[in-house]
């Protein structure tokens, strides 16, 4: 009987160690998690984008298991809406993916584990969204202005003409330079071999 209660005792003293021990440690990572989170959230705002967007797509990015909409909302404290229209725009933008687990109804959300990959989606969609309405419009301009010097009257002043090809050439000189970045963004977007070796984790 005494060799049992001694037992006893023994795991229980274990048990009563292990928990304030495993406390901060729990806490500790939450912590570093939490500083990781609102860093991306950061550098999203930087980079132009909404910090919500950046936050949750960082939380998912880090989360050792996908996440459903209530556990990003609580998670990150905030809103039913602003989740649902936040990870609504993730999943277009092609950096947060959808998917379901069997014998449940709710929808579970991830990151694309590799940075490079939603790089890659992210500037595909911006490409679309901001670069190539530029592009077009600033051809637009450029057709005005040469045609502005072709048109001009004969006795237009010389100060004038002058100064109409020098804001052609500076209109020609930023189109050229839309349809390199235009060109770059292409062989990033496409060209796997632009992407450092990388090595990524399963999920």
């Amino acid at each position: 009987m005494s060799d049992i209660t001694d037992h006893s005792t023994a795991e229980a003293t274990a048990e009563t160690t292990a928990a304030p021990t495993a406390a901060p440690a729990r806490a500790r990572l939450e912590r570093l998690q939490h500083d990781f989170i609102e860093s991306w959230g950061e550098l999203a705002t930087i980079w132009g984008s909404q910090r919500s967007g950046g936050r949750l797509h960082s939380l998912l990015y880090i989360a050792a298991e996908p996440l459903c909409a209530e556990e990003i909302g609580e998670r990150l404290q905030i809103s039913h809406g602003n989740t649902s229209t936040t990870v609504r725009q993730l999943v277009s933008a092609g950096v947060v993916r959808r998917m379901h687990r069997a014998g449940e109804r709710r929808a579970y959300f991830t990151s694309e584990p590799d940075p490079w990959q939603w790089m890659r989606n992210t500037i595909r969609a911006r490409r679309e969204r901001e670069v190539l309405p530029v592009l077009k419009a600033v051809r637009a301009l450029l057709d005005e202005a040469e045609a502005f010097e072709r048109e001009a009257a004969p006795n237009t002043e010389e100060g004038l003409l002058a100064e109409a090809r020098t804001t052609r050439d500076k209109i020609a000189v930023f189109y050229t330079f839309l349809e390199q970045l235009l060109g770059l963004l292409d062989a990033f977007i496409t060209d796997p071999a632009t992407a450092p070796t990388r090595n990524i984790p399963p999920r």
